[in-house]
């Protein structure tokens, strides 16, 4: 929420004025929650590879686990890894929501800021300790020997004190229990990991410039990892990974309100008017044609729906050519009248979403189109197999989202994308 400055401090000198002064490493960080019931512990180990614990009501919930990146030139948490400063601050502030069960969000954490060295580099890892929450991420400031470089392995796990089941899921498929040493399949995130007495949550948060990550079996019992899917990670200029964060409950509904996490590990929204945002339910017209939609908008009517949707098919050569390159996403086909199709809407209070292929949004002026679609009244829009499995795809999403929204849109995600 607030940018933490970095002006950190020797953790061993514990003197008034709090001196800067050339100390060897020291033993080990911590960072405890504003209730004090959970603890985030990291430390530089004899191997120099830098590890993390956590502990939750005085019981060991991770045990040292790695923490770190890979990259094509070197690998970070390795040898020659020191602790050059480190940075506490607490935060307790409320920002108003619109979306969602509550209209303001508490954001209260105790934050660690770890300044690390290696060779010629140098790197950040950066903590947020909630109740019941923790959250980090690696912070890579633009520098020389970064450039260029990606990064091809990130090795942070999570070593449980015990067994865990996971409920595994990966795109489209069902919701499957698994013990976590018989997982043999990735599973995106969030998992939920239960246990007779603590259920605990793994999820990521802001990944709006990496690539899509997983879940899967560490290398030892009881421990997860997090593992890169189809490609590596292309770093450009002042980069930050993902959020890392873990939901801790004595419940499985404990978890529940857990659920602003994200929100609260994202940047603030830019201070605009978004009272235009219209959340809500819709009904497809499949016909694609003037009649159906008319027949969709009376029953969405009739039903307190907020919109109907033209999916596939609508425009340019139909729906058998929906990934023809040719298939312009501004011509719509013969059998829609689409001014008296929106129009109608409006007398009805019912809005219109349109589906548009990404072959058609990266092959055709988004700007081009959506103004045409601005034009003809229309309220939203189906991005339809969209990339959410590579860098460049996520990056390109993040684009098109907000470019829809400069232009009043909401927008339907569909396919492989997980919001973060």
């Amino acid at each position: 929420m607030r940018n933490i400055t970095r002006i950190g401090f020797i953790i061993s000198c514990i003197l008034f004025g709090c001196q800067l002064v050339a100390q060897a490493q020291p033993a080990g960080i911590s960072q405890s929650s504003p209730d004090k019931q959970l603890s985030f512990y990291m430390r530089i180990n004899a191997d120099n590879g830098i590890e993390y614990r956590v502990k939750y009501k005085e019981q060991a919930i991770i045990n040292w686990s790695p923490m770190g990146l890979v990259l094509t030139n070197r690998t970070i948490s390795s040898a020659k890894t020191r602790i050059s400063k480190i940075k506490k601050s607490n935060t307790d502030e409320t920002f108003k929501w619109l979306f969602g069960e509550n209209a303001t969000i508490r954001n209260n954490y105790h934050a660690l800021m770890v300044d690390l060295e290696q060779d010629e580099i140098h790197f950040n890892i950066e903590v947020r300790v909630f109740n019941d929450n923790l959250a980090f991420r690696y912070l890579l400031p633009s520098q020389k020997a970064l450039s260029p470089s990606r990064i091809i392995k990130e090795t942070t796990a999570f070593y449980f004190n015990r067994p865990y089941t996971v409920y595994r899921h990966n795109n489209e498929s069902v919701f499957s229990p698994t013990p976590v040493n018989e997982l043999n399949n990735y599973s995106d995130f969030p998992a939920v990991l239960v246990s007779p007495d603590l259920f605990i949550s793994v999820n990521e948060a802001n990944n709006d410039s990496y690539t899509k990550t997983m879940i899967g079996r560490g290398d030892i019992t009881n421990s997860l990892a997090v593992k890169f899917g189809k490609d590596t990670v292309d770093i450009h200029g002042d980069f930050h990974t993902p959020w890392r964060t873990l939901s801790i409950s004595s419940t499985a509904i404990g978890l529940c309100k857990n659920s602003d996490l994200l929100y609260k590990l994202n940047d603030p929204a830019p201070a605009k008017d978004y009272s235009w945002i219209k959340p809500g339910k819709l009904i497809r017209d499949m016909t694609l044609t003037t009649q159906g939609a008319v027949d969709c908008i009376n029953f969405a009517s009739k039903m307190n729906f907020q919109y109907i949707m033209f999916d596939a098919g609508w425009y340019g050569k139909g729906y058998s050519a929906e990934f023809d390159q040719s298939s312009n996403p501004r011509n719509v086909v013969s059998t829609i009248d689409m001014n008296k199709v929106t129009g109608y809407g409006r007398s009805k209070n019912i809005g219109l979403i349109l589906y548009v292929n990404y072959v058609g949004l990266r092959k055709y002026s988004m700007d081009s189109s959506f103004t045409l679609y601005k034009s003809w009244g229309i309220k939203g829009l189906k991005f339809g197999f969209v990339n959410g499995l590579t860098q460049d795809g996520i990056r390109w999403l993040m684009t098109a989202i907000k470019k829809a929204q400069d232009y009043g849109f909401i927008v339907d995600v569909h396919d492989n994308y997980k919001p973060s």
